[in-house]
């Protein structure tokens, strides 16, 4: 088994790489920020966090928490931004109020809106320094100072740290936050006192301030807590103590479970400002079918397609404990849980379009990762699984389970939850954890020097597929998959086009359209008219000869609707423009929107094409 490197004054040189493999994905992700538009979520993310500021309450876009929005706004606050805010009031289950408040602000700054929004995507650097240094460090006094190194790197060239941590958005944020939870917490399993106890609830409550996803650590950390409390030294022949940990006694634990728990509490109550806690949970009005169940309709025989739902806590004893949560937490945790459970969202893989009415794929965000993570990455964590299975190569049992339950956690849960096969980024969280798990290799490949030339070449593969891409990361796709021009025959939406595209596609126009017509349907929030991109919507049922342009995501099959000129929209029908998967494009804007140059004889083909059959 490995011993516990003895943490020390850490080498100049070593010091030095930390900081030119930080400075390095700060200056990567920089690139993305003027380079992508605004995404689908975006403006939402940026107009809520406003509203948070000007009014001290978080009804708006609850369905997720504010921290994150509330960092990305900060200085937009501080340079005192213009703002206006139309007189609209929360309405339950209504995320209509959400678009008024994004579009207030995208109307008021159509010509100053990607300034504002560039500064608001520049805190995203900070998180991804933070988790950076987390992995850096855990990794360090795991196995030593070249497994620190390996798995900061790959921190670094991570493609999905790249895509999103550039974005106003929560998941890098979330990520970071979880990542530095996970190891404050496996410290204090190490050596528990009062201090990190304390620590850990702080970053716990901040992590669960940031996104759902971070509750998943709350059964993982108790399991990890049971087994500490049971754990026990083996004795050494020579009567000393030998090796594992000492006994944690119970009393003790407790009190600390305690002080964990209303840290955190404490933590993401005073993010919210204490707004609504102590609600009855009998008293929410919830609709998501895990916490809700038909209401009674008595003699009522008439059928609804959907019928009320009503707490399946409101009239159980149960029902009368008040909440220690705040009250958007809540109802947006049961409105993103409707998100997950519901029906009503067409979902992609490998080319084949399903409706929400039908099943997912569990092997969805498995086979994300699979095409969505350099293949010098899955080789070094596939090497770390293996090195593992060694008792030479492995940790102590907590030390193991505190980077490993984490990524099963998630992604048992997210394989569960099929009705919403959409963004592969929901897996990121799991990331961090499984950079650090593959530092295990650094000690592995010291002993010989073929080992050491295994590790660089996987890692200058996992640099190059990367570097190859930028700064268009978020259409990143593997080689094995065909790299990102190939994304959508396997992915849509998030995972490949989220609307970044267009500011790619404007410079791509400015160099190669000339006079010709340009044509465009974009899966995209944001009005290509703010970027200077004159079209004219695109319709394949009338097709005219010109440049046709279409987005991953519409090309996949998926329907949306979309901006259709003068700040009007249309909707775009399921399979609408698989036709033009057939036609070879003449050029590539952003990994994501693809323009093809159309004749009179292919755009007869185009109008003539019979509907789309699947088979």
């Amino acid at each position: 088994m490995l011993s516990a490197p003895v943490p020390s004054s850490v080498p100049r040189s070593v010091r030095l790489a930390v900081v030119l493999l930080l400075s390095l994905q700060a200056v990567m992700i920089g690139l993305t920020i003027p380079r992508n538009a605004p995404t689908i979520d975006e403006p939402y993310h940026l107009a809520a966090g406003l509203r948070y500021w000007d009014f001290s309450e978080f009804w708006a876009y609850h369905h997720n928490p504010p921290l994150t929005r509330l960092v990305a706004t900060a200085p937009l606050m501080i340079l005192q931004v213009p703002r206006v805010h139309s007189a609209c009031e929360f309405e339950l289950h209504n995320r209509g109020m959400d678009a008024v408040i994004r579009d207030d602000f995208l109307r008021l700054h159509r010509r100053d809106y990607m300034w504002w929004l560039g500064l608001a995507r520049g805190t995203g650097i900070l998180f991804a320094l933070l988790g950076g240094w987390c992995v850096w460090r855990w990794s360090r006094e795991l196995f030593g100072e070249a497994g620190g190194l390996l798995s900061q790197t790959l921190w670094t060239f991570s493609p999905w740290v790249l895509a999103h941590a550039g974005l106003v958005t929560p998941d890098v944020g979330v990520t970071a936050l979880m990542i530095a939870a996970g190891y404050s917490f496996w410290r204090y399993l190490q050596s528990p006192d009062l201090e990190r106890a304390c620590t850990s609830g702080l970053l716990l409550g901040l992590a669960q301030a940031a996104k759902f996803s971070a509750v998943m650590l709350v059964p993982v950390w108790l399991l990890l807590a049971l087994l500490r409390v049971g754990s026990r030294r083996t004795p050494a022949p020579d009567g000393e103590d030998g090796a594992g940990l000492p006994p944690l006694p119970v009393r003790q634990a407790a009190v600390h479970a305690v002080v964990v728990t209303i840290t955190s509490l404490a933590t993401l109550n005073s993010v919210y400002l204490w707004e609504g806690t102590g609600e009855r949970l009998g008293a929410y009005p919830l609709r998501s079918p895990s916490l809700t169940h038909p209401a009674s309709t008595g003699d009522d025989v008439r059928v609804s397609i959907e019928p009320e739902r009503v707490n399946r806590f409101q009239d159980t004893l149960v029902g009368q404990i008040p909440v220690p949560l705040p009250w958007h937490y809540v109802v947006g945790f049961d409105d993103q849980l409707w998100d997950l459970e519901s029906r009503l969202f067409y979902k992609s893989l490998r080319g084949e379009l399903r409706t929400g009415y039908e099943p997912g794929w569990w092997y969805y965000y498995l086979y994300g990762m699979l095409v969505k993570t350099p293949l010098g990455t899955l080789a070094l964590w596939g090497l770390a699984g293996l090195l593992m299975l060694r008792s030479r190569n492995r940790r102590d049992l907590l030390t193991e389970l505190s980077l490993l339950l984490p990524v099963i956690v998630i992604l048992t849960s997210l394989s569960t939850k099929t009705n919403l096969n959409c963004h592969t980024r929901y897996v990121l969280p799991a990331i961090p954890f499984l950079h650090v798990f593959a530092g295990r290799i650094g000690p592995w490949m010291k002993r010989h020097r073929w080992r050491q030339g295994v590790a660089v070449v996987l890692l200058v593969a996992t640099a190059g597929s990367v570097l190859r891409v930028g700064p268009d990361w978020l259409a990143y796709f593997n080689e094995a998959a065909g790299g990102p021009t190939q994304g959508w025959r396997h992915l849509a939406d998030s995972n490949v086009d989220w609307g970044q595209g267009l500011i790619p596609l404007k410079h791509w126009l400015d160099e190669h359209a000339g006079d010709e017509p340009v044509y465009l349907c974009c899966f995209t929030a944001f009005e290509p008219e703010q970027l200077g991109i004159e079209y004219e919507p695109l319709d394949p049922d009338d097709a005219r000869p010109g440049l046709h342009v279409v987005s991953a995501t519409l090309l996949a099959g998926v329907p949306y609707p979309v901006p259709s000129g003068a700040y009007c929209s249309q909707v775009v029908r399921p399979n609408q423009f698989v036709r033009y998967q057939a036609l070879t494009p003449v050029g590539v804007a952003g990994g994501s929107v693809f323009v093809y140059r159309v004749d009179e004889e292919t755009a007869a083909s185009l109008r003539n094409a019979p509907p789309y059959d699947p088979g």
